[in-house]
């Protein structure tokens, strides 16, 4: 179970747009919701977001609050999780850098479905949704844009859900970790974001084939050691990832669980 150690994150006391770099400026270009506007467009769209760091284990909202904002992660990590009423967890998805979420409740009017924690250290624009509808009111081509953002999350569910079918346990979690690693560096250390039983069950995998999983890259240079993990060959990973690396488990085979 992961808990919050801190209160829910409250967007509204930090410094508008203040941390927001270059290079996240690329990452919100791409973003769908952003799509085929112009930069003095998108940087008036968001002057009234903020820009916050957040540290590991941090929940930005809980399940059932109501949706009066929403995210990008332009650094680090989110989980959106549910919790049933006899306390099982749930991992739903993996936010990752880039990647924007919990768009369709707060145009729903609705509460949040799920609740989202950070498992990385993050830097995340936040947007409030009285702000946002009041530029779509006045710009009412960003509807298109927002119904591309929510389309493309579908989507993003969609291939999780075959990569679970499609590729080995072993792919899965060579691109997880892929996922965690710093942009432009060609070896690094991290701590995994989870306990590994939350991060088997958000693979689609035992607890038991994770650790067999993390054995099986070894070869590409992964060494774990409890929680910490070295990986001294990131562009292997991308090869596996890829189809380019070690050959793919086929189904029924020790890869796959």
């Amino acid at each position: 179970m992961v808990h919050a150690c801190r209160p829910p994150l409250d967007p509204g006391g930090s410094p508008p747009l203040r941390g927001l770099a270059a290079a996240d400026a690329v990452r919100l270009a791409r973003l769908p919701m952003f799509a085929d506007l112009a930069q003095a467009k998108r940087a008036e769209i968001i002057e009234e977001a903020s820009v916050v760091a957040v540290s590991r284990r941090t929940v930005l909202f809980y399940q059932g609050e109501p949706a009066t904002r929403f995210y990008v992660v332009l650094d680090g990590c989110v989980m959106l999780h549910r919790v049933s009423p006899n306390g099982h967890q749930s991992v739903i998805s993996l936010i990752n850098r880039g990647e924007s979420f919990a768009e369709a409740a707060m145009f729903d009017c609705a509460d949040f479905p799920v609740t989202a924690t950070v498992i990385a250290d993050a830097r995340l624009l936040v947007v409030t949704a009285q702000s946002f509808r009041r530029r779509l009111m006045s710009d009412p081509s960003l509807a298109l844009n927002i119904l591309a953002s929510m389309s493309r999350q579908m989507r993003r569910l969609v291939e999780q859900i075959e990569q679970r079918s499609s590729s080995s346990s072993t792919e899965r979690l060579a691109r997880f970790l892929l996922q965690l690693c710093p942009e432009d560096v060609a070896a690094t250390e991290l701590e995994l974001p989870l306990d590994k039983q939350l991060i088997a069950g958000a693979l689609g995998m035992q607890p038991e084939t994770f650790s067999r999983c993390l054995s099986r890259l070894k070869p590409l240079g992964v060494r774990a050691h409890g929680n910490h993990v070295e990986i001294a060959d990131i562009a292997a990973l991308q090869r596996l990832c890829s189809g380019d690396g070690t050959p793919r488990m086929r189904p029924g085979g020790p890869g796959r669980r």
